[in-house]
């Protein structure tokens, strides 16, 4: 059986980069995962406009990964 997703949506914190790379690379050497990762983070503040960007793209996504840290809440 392959699992099949149009689009993911991903949400992580920079330092948490490698791991996002490991999902991606995970996704791209599984045949039976079709994994097409949409990665957004933002590099400065959020702004109105990014926000309204990214609410048109989650929508877009077939499912969203929010990878949570430890110091994700601060």
């Amino acid at each position: 059986m392959i699992i099949m997703a149009k689009r993911v949506f991903i949400s992580y914190q920079k330092r948490d980069k490698s791991a996002k790379n490991l999902l991606r690379m995970q996704g791209g050497t599984n045949s039976k995962i079709d994994l097409k990762l949409n990665d957004q983070s933002p590099s400065r503040a959020f702004s109105n406009k990014w926000k309204t960007q990214m609410k048109k793209r989650i929508a877009d996504s077939s499912a969203t990964v929010v990878m949570v840290g430890r110091d994700t809440h601060k």
